[in-house]
């Protein structure tokens, strides 16, 4: 999770429901390496390699890993918890072909990046409503005689169709937020979590 200039929280690919990752984020449901995983296997992924994840910047290894099991197989639904044997097996870093493919290429995915794309796209379309939002027959589409400037009129007309052409295109980007959604302050981050009170868990219950 990360401060923006403005204050606010955001996260990348934030787990916003206790449905997959692929149904939160059609972005993530396109992609082939995240689609040869489960639920459970991808939430793993997220916690253990996504810089939103509370979990990331742990430097120990093992640490890591063992948070993000917890938050992701052995959290909700105990038939996805992680056997004994697994269980082994990550904390030494073998997670198999599918999930390490899935951690390298979630490590692709930049929130600073993609949080600047967000804002980027919400201000175009501000200054998109500036710019429709005036009166044609304000003094100031007149010449220097008072009369219509029928030439400003025209370059009005001309910026309202580009803003229209371009709008859908906008408005699809905005809804979509590049996998950027604003997060409660704190939630899970530099929290100590318990066996019986892991981040996924908190989550749930605040849902």
């Amino acid at each position: 999770m990360a401060e923006s200039e403005d204050n606010r929280k955001y996260s990348l690919f934030y787990p916003t429901s206790k449905n997959s990752l692929l149904s939160d984020y059609p972005e993530l449901k396109k992609n082939k390496v995240f689609q040869e995983l489960n639920k459970s296997q991808l939430l793993f992924v997220w916690f253990y390699a996504n810089e939103s994840s509370p979990f990331f910047k742990i430097e120990d290894r093992r640490e890591r890993v063992k948070e993000s099991i917890k938050n992701s197989f052995n959290a909700g639904d105990k038939r996805n918890k992680l056997r004994s044997s697994d269980h082994e097996k990550f904390l030494n870093g073998n997670f198999g072909k599918n999930i390490d493919n899935g951690i390298q290429e979630m490590l692709k995915y930049k929130q600073s990046v993609r949080t600047l794309a967000k804002k980027m796209v919400e201000t175009t379309l501000k200054n998109y409503l500036a710019i429709i939002d005036v009166d044609v027959t304000d003094e100031t589409f007149n010449d220097k005689d008072g009369e219509m400037d029928f030439s400003k009129k025209k370059a009005y007309v001309d910026a309202s169709a580009t803003i229209i052409k371009n709008l859908d295109g906008l408005i699809e980007k905005a809804e979509q937020g590049f996998g950027i959604v604003e997060t409660a302050e704190d939630v899970g981050a530099g929290k100590d979590n318990d066996d019986d009170n892991s981040f996924a868990d908190q989550f749930h219950e605040e849902k």
